[in-house]
Protein backbone atom coordinates (compact mmCIF):
# COMPACT_ATOMS: atom_id res chain seq x y z
CA UNK A 1 0.00 0.00 0.00
CA UNK A 2 1.40 3.42 -1.00
CA UNK A 3 1.89 6.33 1.41
CA UNK A 4 -0.95 8.18 -0.33
CA UNK A 5 -3.34 5.26 0.17
CA UNK A 6 -2.41 5.01 3.87
CA UNK A 7 -3.17 8.64 4.67
CA UNK A 8 -6.29 9.55 6.56
CA UNK A 9 -8.85 11.46 4.49
CA UNK A 10 -9.13 15.10 5.49
CA UNK A 11 -12.59 16.67 5.73
CA UNK A 12 -12.57 20.03 3.97
CA UNK A 13 -15.35 22.48 3.09
CA UNK A 14 -14.21 24.73 0.26
CA UNK A 15 -15.85 28.04 -0.60
CA UNK A 16 -15.30 29.18 -4.19
CA UNK A 17 -16.48 32.10 -6.28
CA UNK A 18 -15.66 35.76 -6.75
CA UNK A 19 -14.05 38.03 -4.18
CA UNK A 20 -16.15 40.03 -1.70
CA UNK A 21 -18.94 37.49 -1.82
CA UNK A 22 -19.38 37.12 1.94
CA UNK A 23 -16.98 34.23 2.48
CA UNK A 24 -15.39 35.74 5.60
CA UNK A 25 -18.79 35.97 7.26
CA UNK A 26 -19.59 32.39 6.31
CA UNK A 27 -16.22 31.20 7.62
CA UNK A 28 -16.76 32.95 10.97
CA UNK A 29 -20.24 31.43 11.33
CA UNK A 30 -19.04 27.93 10.50
CA UNK A 31 -15.89 28.40 12.57
CA UNK A 32 -18.08 28.77 15.67
CA UNK A 33 -19.24 25.18 15.17
CA UNK A 34 -17.46 22.78 17.58
CA UNK A 35 -16.38 20.55 14.67
CA UNK A 36 -15.30 23.21 12.13
CA UNK A 37 -12.28 25.50 12.05
CA UNK A 38 -12.27 28.64 9.90
CA UNK A 39 -8.65 29.65 9.19
CA UNK A 40 -9.52 32.04 6.34
CA UNK A 41 -8.09 32.43 2.83
CA UNK A 42 -5.26 29.99 3.36
CA UNK A 43 -4.07 29.95 -0.24
CA UNK A 44 -2.63 33.42 0.46
CA UNK A 45 0.28 31.71 2.24
CA UNK A 46 2.37 32.92 -0.74
CA UNK A 47 2.40 36.30 1.04
CA UNK A 48 4.19 34.77 4.03
CA UNK A 49 7.22 37.08 3.90
CA UNK A 50 5.23 40.30 3.38
CA UNK A 51 5.32 42.75 6.26
CA UNK A 52 1.56 43.37 6.26
CA UNK A 53 0.49 39.71 5.96
CA UNK A 54 -1.27 39.44 9.30
CA UNK A 55 -3.43 37.10 11.35
CA UNK A 56 -6.69 38.38 12.83
CA UNK A 57 -4.97 38.25 16.23
CA UNK A 58 -2.89 41.24 15.10
CA UNK A 59 0.46 39.49 14.64
CA UNK A 60 2.18 38.81 11.34
CA UNK A 61 1.23 35.28 10.25
CA UNK A 62 4.85 34.15 10.46
CA UNK A 63 5.14 35.49 14.03
CA UNK A 64 1.72 34.41 15.33
CA UNK A 65 2.35 31.51 17.73
CA UNK A 66 -0.70 29.62 16.39
CA UNK A 67 0.36 29.83 12.73
CA UNK A 68 4.06 29.38 13.54
CA UNK A 69 3.31 26.00 15.10
CA UNK A 70 1.26 24.99 12.04
CA UNK A 71 4.03 26.03 9.65
CA UNK A 72 6.64 24.19 11.71
CA UNK A 73 4.67 20.94 11.62
CA UNK A 74 4.09 21.33 7.89
CA UNK A 75 7.79 21.96 7.17
CA UNK A 76 8.83 18.96 9.27
CA UNK A 77 6.55 16.69 7.22
CA UNK A 78 7.62 17.77 3.73
CA UNK A 79 11.07 19.35 4.12
CA UNK A 80 12.05 23.00 3.75
CA UNK A 81 12.77 22.87 -0.02
CA UNK A 82 9.40 21.32 -0.83
CA UNK A 83 7.70 23.77 1.52
CA UNK A 84 9.33 26.77 -0.17
CA UNK A 85 8.45 25.50 -3.65
CA UNK A 86 4.80 25.22 -2.65
CA UNK A 87 4.56 28.52 -0.80
CA UNK A 88 6.33 30.68 -3.36
CA UNK A 89 5.41 28.99 -6.67
CA UNK A 90 1.90 27.53 -6.34
CA UNK A 91 0.06 30.83 -6.86
CA UNK A 92 1.63 31.51 -10.26
CA UNK A 93 2.20 27.94 -11.49
CA UNK A 94 -0.59 25.73 -10.13
CA UNK A 95 -3.34 28.00 -8.79
CA UNK A 96 -3.42 30.74 -11.44
CA UNK A 97 -7.13 30.42 -12.29
CA UNK A 98 -6.85 33.17 -14.92
CA UNK A 99 -4.48 31.00 -16.97
CA UNK A 100 -6.01 28.54 -19.50
CA UNK A 101 -2.68 26.68 -19.46
CA UNK A 102 -2.92 26.10 -15.70
CA UNK A 103 -6.41 24.63 -16.16
CA UNK A 104 -5.25 22.38 -19.02
CA UNK A 105 -2.25 21.18 -17.02
CA UNK A 106 -4.50 20.07 -14.19
CA UNK A 107 -7.26 18.61 -16.38
CA UNK A 108 -4.97 16.69 -18.76
CA UNK A 109 -2.26 15.73 -16.25
CA UNK A 110 0.67 16.35 -18.60
CA UNK A 111 3.67 14.05 -17.85
CA UNK A 112 6.04 17.05 -17.77
CA UNK A 113 4.02 18.58 -14.90
CA UNK A 114 3.41 15.46 -12.79
CA UNK A 115 6.33 16.03 -10.41
CA UNK A 116 5.16 19.60 -9.81
CA UNK A 117 1.60 18.48 -9.11
CA UNK A 118 2.79 15.61 -6.91
CA UNK A 119 4.64 18.18 -4.77
CA UNK A 120 1.54 20.36 -4.79
CA UNK A 121 -0.67 17.48 -3.62
CA UNK A 122 1.73 16.42 -0.86
CA UNK A 123 2.09 19.96 0.46
CA UNK A 124 -1.62 20.67 0.25
CA UNK A 125 -2.34 17.58 2.33
CA UNK A 126 0.22 18.39 5.02
CA UNK A 127 -0.76 22.08 5.11
CA UNK A 128 -4.43 21.26 5.69
CA UNK A 129 -3.60 18.39 8.05
CA UNK A 130 -1.43 20.67 10.20
CA UNK A 131 -4.25 23.23 10.46
CA UNK A 132 -6.76 20.53 11.45
CA UNK A 133 -4.35 19.10 14.05
CA UNK A 134 -3.72 22.45 15.73
CA UNK A 135 -7.35 23.61 15.59
CA UNK A 136 -8.39 20.36 17.32
CA UNK A 137 -11.46 20.32 15.07
CA UNK A 138 -12.00 17.54 12.49
CA UNK A 139 -13.34 19.74 9.65
CA UNK A 140 -11.77 22.78 8.00
CA UNK A 141 -13.42 25.47 5.89
CA UNK A 142 -11.12 27.03 3.30
CA UNK A 143 -12.46 30.31 1.88
CA UNK A 144 -9.70 30.81 -0.68
CA UNK A 145 -12.45 31.10 -3.35
CA UNK A 146 -10.04 30.24 -6.19
CA UNK A 147 -11.99 27.78 -8.44
CA UNK A 148 -8.80 26.19 -9.82
CA UNK A 149 -7.65 25.40 -6.26
CA UNK A 150 -11.11 23.87 -5.70
CA UNK A 151 -10.61 21.67 -8.77
CA UNK A 152 -7.18 20.59 -7.54
CA UNK A 153 -8.60 19.68 -4.13
CA UNK A 154 -11.44 17.80 -5.82
CA UNK A 155 -8.88 15.59 -7.59
CA UNK A 156 -6.90 14.94 -4.39
CA UNK A 157 -7.29 11.28 -3.31
CA UNK A 158 -6.95 12.05 0.42
CA UNK A 159 -9.36 14.96 0.72
CA UNK A 160 -13.07 14.51 1.38
CA UNK A 161 -14.22 17.76 -0.22
CA UNK A 162 -17.56 19.53 0.25
CA UNK A 163 -17.94 22.42 -2.20
CA UNK A 164 -19.87 25.63 -1.65
CA UNK A 165 -20.19 28.03 -4.57
CA UNK A 166 -20.94 31.33 -2.86
CA UNK A 167 -22.49 33.92 -5.17
CA UNK A 168 -23.20 37.60 -4.58
CA UNK A 169 -24.68 40.13 -6.98
CA UNK A 170 -21.61 41.25 -8.91
CA UNK A 171 -22.73 44.87 -9.00
CA UNK A 172 -22.11 45.06 -5.26
CA UNK A 173 -18.54 43.93 -5.98
CA UNK A 174 -18.19 46.63 -8.63
CA UNK A 175 -19.43 49.25 -6.16
CA UNK A 176 -17.12 47.97 -3.43
CA UNK A 177 -13.98 48.01 -5.59
CA UNK A 178 -14.88 51.35 -7.12
CA UNK A 179 -15.11 52.97 -3.68
CA UNK A 180 -12.52 51.02 -1.69
CA UNK A 181 -10.44 53.09 0.74
CA UNK A 182 -7.98 50.30 1.49
CA UNK A 183 -4.49 51.08 0.22
CA UNK A 184 -3.86 47.52 -0.98
CA UNK A 185 -7.04 47.42 -3.10
CA UNK A 186 -6.78 48.99 -6.53
CA UNK A 187 -9.86 50.73 -7.85
CA UNK A 188 -11.09 48.88 -10.93
CA UNK A 189 -13.16 49.80 -13.95
CA UNK A 190 -16.63 48.28 -13.80
CA UNK A 191 -16.06 46.44 -17.09
CA UNK A 192 -12.98 44.73 -15.70
CA UNK A 193 -14.76 43.82 -12.47
CA UNK A 194 -17.68 42.35 -14.44
CA UNK A 195 -15.31 40.18 -16.47
CA UNK A 196 -13.50 38.98 -13.32
CA UNK A 197 -16.82 38.17 -11.59
CA UNK A 198 -18.07 36.33 -14.67
CA UNK A 199 -14.92 34.22 -15.10
CA UNK A 200 -14.65 33.28 -11.41
CA UNK A 201 -18.28 32.21 -11.21
CA UNK A 202 -18.42 30.35 -14.51
CA UNK A 203 -15.28 28.45 -13.52
CA UNK A 204 -16.93 27.68 -10.18
CA UNK A 205 -19.97 26.38 -12.08
CA UNK A 206 -17.62 24.05 -14.00
CA UNK A 207 -16.06 22.67 -10.81
CA UNK A 208 -19.36 22.34 -8.94
CA UNK A 209 -20.82 20.15 -11.68
CA UNK A 210 -17.99 17.68 -11.08
CA UNK A 211 -18.41 17.48 -7.30
CA UNK A 212 -20.22 14.64 -5.56
CA UNK A 213 -21.11 16.85 -2.61
CA UNK A 214 -21.72 20.56 -3.11
CA UNK A 215 -24.21 23.37 -3.47
CA UNK A 216 -24.57 26.93 -4.63
CA UNK A 217 -25.83 29.57 -2.22
CA UNK A 218 -26.39 33.30 -2.56
CA UNK A 219 -24.89 35.67 -0.04
CA UNK A 220 -28.19 37.53 -0.01
CA UNK A 221 -29.90 34.34 1.23
CA UNK A 222 -27.22 33.86 3.89
CA UNK A 223 -27.93 37.39 5.17
CA UNK A 224 -31.74 37.42 4.83
CA UNK A 225 -32.69 33.77 5.30
CA UNK A 226 -29.82 32.72 7.55
CA UNK A 227 -31.46 29.75 9.30
CA UNK A 228 -32.64 28.10 6.09
CA UNK A 229 -29.29 28.67 4.35
CA UNK A 230 -27.25 27.31 7.26
CA UNK A 231 -29.40 24.18 7.30
CA UNK A 232 -28.48 23.61 3.64
CA UNK A 233 -24.78 24.14 4.40
CA UNK A 234 -24.93 21.82 7.43
CA UNK A 235 -26.45 19.07 5.29
CA UNK A 236 -23.59 19.25 2.79
CA UNK A 237 -20.98 19.55 5.54
CA UNK A 238 -22.58 16.63 7.39
CA UNK A 239 -22.75 18.44 10.74
CA UNK A 240 -25.57 19.14 13.18
CA UNK A 241 -27.31 22.38 12.07
CA UNK A 242 -28.42 23.12 15.64
CA UNK A 243 -24.95 24.35 16.60
CA UNK A 244 -24.90 26.76 13.64
CA UNK A 245 -28.38 28.06 14.39
CA UNK A 246 -27.43 28.62 18.03
CA UNK A 247 -24.33 30.70 17.26
CA UNK A 248 -26.18 33.27 15.13
CA UNK A 249 -28.60 34.29 17.88
CA UNK A 250 -27.74 37.88 18.81
CA UNK A 251 -24.17 39.01 18.04
CA UNK A 252 -21.84 36.51 16.40
CA UNK A 253 -18.72 35.85 18.51
CA UNK A 254 -15.32 36.11 16.81
CA UNK A 255 -12.88 36.35 19.72
CA UNK A 256 -10.88 33.12 19.52
CA UNK A 257 -10.00 32.98 15.84
CA UNK A 258 -6.73 33.10 13.91
CA UNK A 259 -7.99 34.06 10.46
CA UNK A 260 -5.59 34.47 7.53
CA UNK A 261 -6.67 37.23 5.14
CA UNK A 262 -10.33 38.06 4.48
CA UNK A 263 -12.12 41.36 4.97
CA UNK A 264 -12.27 43.59 8.05
CA UNK A 265 -14.93 41.41 9.67
CA UNK A 266 -12.16 39.07 10.79
CA UNK A 267 -10.84 41.73 13.17
CA UNK A 268 -14.17 42.39 14.88
CA UNK A 269 -14.93 40.66 18.17
CA UNK A 270 -18.68 40.45 17.53
CA UNK A 271 -20.60 40.60 14.27
CA UNK A 272 -24.20 41.21 13.27
CA UNK A 273 -25.45 39.62 10.08
CA UNK A 274 -27.00 42.18 7.74
CA UNK A 275 -27.34 42.75 4.01
CA UNK A 276 -25.75 45.88 2.54
CA UNK A 277 -27.50 47.06 -0.64
CA UNK A 278 -25.93 50.52 -0.92
CA UNK A 279 -24.84 49.74 -4.46
CA UNK A 280 -28.44 49.84 -5.72
CA UNK A 281 -28.69 53.57 -4.98
CA UNK A 282 -25.07 54.67 -5.09
CA UNK A 283 -23.60 52.83 -8.07
CA UNK A 284 -24.11 54.97 -11.15
CA UNK A 285 -26.90 53.67 -13.39
CA UNK A 286 -24.66 53.54 -16.46
CA UNK A 287 -22.09 51.52 -14.56
CA UNK A 288 -24.83 49.08 -13.58
CA UNK A 289 -25.79 48.81 -17.23
CA UNK A 290 -22.15 48.20 -18.18
CA UNK A 291 -21.90 45.35 -15.69
CA UNK A 292 -25.17 43.88 -16.91
CA UNK A 293 -24.13 43.97 -20.58
CA UNK A 294 -21.10 41.83 -19.75
CA UNK A 295 -22.47 39.46 -17.10
CA UNK A 296 -26.25 39.82 -17.38
CA UNK A 297 -26.96 36.27 -18.57
CA UNK A 298 -25.16 34.78 -15.57
CA UNK A 299 -26.75 37.29 -13.17
CA UNK A 300 -30.19 36.21 -14.37
CA UNK A 301 -29.31 32.53 -14.07
CA UNK A 302 -28.42 33.09 -10.42
CA UNK A 303 -31.75 34.84 -9.87
CA UNK A 304 -30.72 38.49 -9.77
CA UNK A 305 -32.85 41.33 -11.14
CA UNK A 306 -31.63 42.90 -14.42
CA UNK A 307 -31.56 46.35 -12.79
CA UNK A 308 -33.06 47.74 -9.57
CA UNK A 309 -36.84 47.63 -9.95
CA UNK A 310 -37.32 51.32 -9.33
CA UNK A 311 -35.05 52.15 -12.26
CA UNK A 312 -36.52 49.77 -14.77
CA UNK A 313 -34.80 48.43 -17.85
CA UNK A 314 -34.27 50.49 -20.95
Amino acid sequence: MSETEQREKLKVIYCMGSGRSGSTLMSIILGNHPKISGPGEIYTIHRLKEENFSCSCGERVEECTYWASILEEWKSNVGIDSFNQYVFQSKNVVENFKSPIAWLNLILNYPSKRALYKNYQDNTYHYLSSIINHSKKPILIDISKNPLRAFALLKHPNIDLKLIHLVRDGRSLAFSLKNSRRENIRKRKVSRTALFWLIANRQSDFVLKRAKNGLRIKYEDLALHTDRTLERIAKVAEVDPKHLLDVIKGSLANDKSHIMEGNRLRNQKSIKIKLNTDWEEQLDFEKQRTFYRIAGKTLRRYGYQPLPKNKGVS
